[in-house]
């Protein structure tokens, strides 16, 4: 089989994934495939597991948290990626996010509160991804 048939080459029609894509293939990561989780890409010799939510609003199912904190217990980077906002990586202690309350509004959190928020590893990972230009990679 040659290397070329292994990677999607075409945009999803999901406009979520579409920019995604887009954005991925642009910073040199080519996508192993579409479906569940919605990208798995690689780049270099780096894997990488990216479920995509089009809003704040859409949570992760159940099944796809845990096979995402499961993925990244092996050491598989994992993330949620929402438009707009970027990429929130999945740890192994991710929680699953209750919905909220009727009328309870979520703020969203800056890119300096959520790194307040990650273990110190998680913290050192994204500064060196960041000290690389990987700016928007989480």
């Amino acid at each position: 089989m040659k290397e070329e048939k292994l990677y999607n080459s075409k945009p999803p029609l999901n406009k979520a994934e579409a920019e995604l894509f887009n954005l991925l293939t642009g910073n040199g990561w080519k996508i192993l495939r579409k479906g569940w989780p919605d990208f798995a890409c690689l780049k270099d010799s780096h894997l990488m597991l990216v479920e995509v939510k089009p809003r704040r609003s859409d949570l992760l199912k159940k099944q796809q948290h845990k096979l995402l904190i499961t993925f990244a217990k092996y050491g598989i980077d994992c993330f949620l990626w929402i438009p707009g906002e970027g990429f929130e990586r999945i740890t192994p202690t991710t929680l699953l996010p209750e919905i909220p309350k009727k009328g309870h509004n979520r703020k969203t959190l800056t890119r300096e509160e959520k790194k307040a928020r990650m273990s110190p590893e998680e913290r050192a990972k994204i500064e060196e991804w960041e000290r690389q230009g990987h700016t928007e990679w989480w």
